[in-house]
């Protein structure tokens, strides 16, 4: 499977939705790894089980990524400042 080949609907396991997100922002934080945990493990369970699609997190993530770098930021981007995207 690819990163953003969706998962089947009918049975959503929530480790490897949230391990291909979390490897997705990693590439996204250039290598920098970001644990989901807490509540951004929370806030990516609720994605999954909503049904939202790899590639809609995917494109959020890039979206908040590109704007993050262009702010010059010094710390790598955790998933919950990609909520809004």
């Amino acid at each position: 499977m690819t990163d953003l080949e969706p998962l089947p609907t009918s049975s959503v396991d929530i480790g490897e939705y949230c391990r291909r997100v979390e490897d997705y922002l990693t590439r996204a934080n250039a290598g920098h790894l970001v644990r989901i945990v807490g509540s951004g493990f929370e806030l990516v369970r609720g994605w999954a089980v909503s049904g939202v699609p790899l590639s809609v997190v995917c494109r959020g993530i890039d979206m908040k990524a590109e704007r993050y770098r262009e702010g010059h930021a010094r710390r790598p981007l955790r998933i919950e400042f990609c909520e809004p995207d």
